[in-house]
């Protein structure tokens, strides 16, 4: 695989993340409530990341393993 391919899938799978990460925040019902959003999406690497419930306090990790995917996450935590 030559150096561009490799950048270029690096960037779309970032962005995939950060739009995970995102979606996590918005999906909020009462954004504000509590001086913040619901969902928070933290970094876990390079192509995953960490969905905390603030309410609740539990956690999922959704990953994107290929750019042309969506991404997959785990179930809440107990």
């Amino acid at each position: 695989m030559n150096l561009r391919i490799a950048i270029v899938i690096a960037m779309a799978m970032t962005a995939g993340l950060l739009l995970a990460a995102s979606l996590a925040h918005a999906d909020s019902n009462d954004a504000g409530k509590d001086g913040g959003w619901r969902y928070e999406g933290i970094p876990a690497s390079t192509n995953a990341v960490w969905v905390v419930d603030r309410k609740t306090g539990k956690v999922r990790k959704c990953q994107q393993d290929l750019a042309d995917q969506a991404p997959a996450c785990t179930a809440y935590s107990n």
